[in-house]
């Protein structure tokens, strides 16, 4: 399964007036792109979000997506 079917099948679950919602690495641009595409929008930025394997710390990006706004 690749990220483009990954998005598509979370998305798919969306439906009636239900809100979803992810965070995700700021500085992972491809996975960010792959949400982007059904129509998740940044809203936020949470700063020092999580820490990697090395102990730095890094930015998550907050999505939001309305279910009237999920691209099909």
């Amino acid at each position: 399964m690749d990220a483009d079917e990954d998005t598509r099948g979370f998305a798919a679950l969306l439906g009636g007036d239900v809100v979803g919602f992810l965070h995700w690495y700021a500085g992972t641009a491809a996975a960010i792109a792959c949400y982007a595409k059904v129509g998740f929008r940044p809203v936020g930025l949470m700063r020092q979000y999580g820490r990697d394997r090395h102990g730095r710390w890094h930015d998550g990006l907050l999505l939001d997506l309305l279910a009237v706004e999920l691209v099909r």
